[in-house]
């Protein structure tokens, strides 16, 4: 049996359920505070649904893929970043963002299961979470979707 994997990193994108979907999307566009489990300038990896899905159907159609994983396309910047931009798109304001703390997170474990995961699948504080998809890109020929191009498909003017 040929078996091959295809690794996404946070999805963003019309469709995407995700941190940045969740707690930021929305609240950008609606010009109101945003908090973020996540340190708000350090460089992270984002995978489009659309990059995703072209991915995994490149990974099924070609015989190299097997017996390996396949980082899928990102765009790489910090979630401030990816903020701003949406913000642009969707004329909202500048986005206000803060930073959920520890205690933040730890007492929202009260409320709700969800947030005790969150503190398994964070990064360490202070690295930067960037994804090496050259080969995908060199084997698969897939590659990363503009992110105005893919914040366009969520923004829209207020």
């Amino acid at each position: 049996m040929s078996v091959t994997e295809v690794r996404a990193a946070q999805f963003y994108g019309a469709g995407a359920v995700s941190v940045f979907s969740l707690m930021v999307q929305r609240q950008v566009i609606e010009g109101r505070l945003v908090l973020v489990p996540q340190e708000l300038d350090v460089p992270h990896s984002y995978s489009a649904i659309g990059d995703t899905a072209r991915t995994l159907v490149a990974a099924s159609r070609n015989e190299q893929a097997y017996g390996r994983a396949w980082h899928v396309p990102t765009s790489t910047l910090s979630v401030r970043d990816l903020a701003g931009r949406l913000a642009d798109l969707a004329d909202a304001p500048k986005p206000r963002m803060e930073e959920m703390t520890e205690r933040d997170l730890t007492l929202l474990t009260f409320t709700e299961p969800f947030w005790a995961e969150m503190h398994e699948v964070l990064t360490k504080p202070g690295h930067p979470f960037v994804i090496d998809y050259s080969e995908t890109e060199k084997i698969l020929g897939v590659s990363a979707t503009p992110v105005n191009d893919v914040l366009r498909e969520v923004s829209y003017p207020r």
